[in-house]
């Protein structure tokens, strides 16, 4: 290849390349300069303001977002105590200190709840109930002493014991149902389903209706 040949091609390349980046700089001008409806405006600002109050959705109620819950602190956003002991997630993270995920923060075999019942400390193992205190024989105050509940094998410390929506007194007193067995009479629906729909959770032939 001779020197002539070589400078005309390298010339034709150098062409190419500016109109390729000629025509580069005018797209990118003609973007940038390509005007904002206000139909992208609303939709923009509609999008975000729905990120905003999606953060702020508090399911539950118990004073912590679904965000905060969910990445956060790992708690259940659809249920307020999800650790079951008494105090709702949000009073154990902003009031009491205590941990959303434990029931007994401190570990001295009293729940959180029972604890803030009787004024003493969730967060000092040293500090909890003791039976020189008004109510320490009914620690949940259910209506059940303690000692009842031993024999029956409930909690307590926890109003309802099998977590059904029924309370153990109820359960107990009432509609004469296992405190510790969420369908005493074993139909297919959970006591409190059927208190709920006034059905008699201690008869299996009983029953709430079917919906489709």
């Amino acid at each position: 290849m001779t020197e002539h040949k070589f400078l005309t091609q390298w010339c034709k390349m150098w062409r190419i390349i500016a109109v390729v980046l000629l025509l580069m700089l005018v797209s990118a001008w003609s973007v940038a300069a390509e005007p904002v409806t206000p139909e992208q405006v609303s939709s923009e600002h509609t999008a975000l303001e729905h990120t905003v109050l999606k953060s702020a959705e508090d399911s539950d109620g118990d004073g912590l977002t679904d965000l905060e819950e969910a990445r956060v602190y790992k708690t259940d956003p659809q249920f307020a105590d999800t650790d079951t002991d008494g105090l709702a997630d949000g009073l154990e993270v902003n009031e009491y200190w205590t941990l959303p995920l434990v029931a007994d923060t401190d570990g001295d075999q009293f729940i959180d709840g029972i604890e803030v019942r009787f004024g003493s400390d969730p967060t000092d193992g040293s500090s909890f109930p003791t039976q020189k205190m008004p109510g320490f024989n009914d620690l949940d105050g259910d209506g059940i002493s303690n000692s009842e509940e031993r024999m029956l094998g409930s909690d307590a410390q926890r109003v309802d014991s099998d977590f059904d929506g029924v309370k153990d007194f109820e359960e107990i007193r009432v509609y004469f149902t296992s405190p510790i067995l969420v369908d005493s009479d074993g139909d297919g629906a959970w006591d409190g389903e059927e208190v709920a729909a006034g059905t008699d959770p201690g008869d299996a032939h009983s029953t709430p209706p079917k919906t489709p």
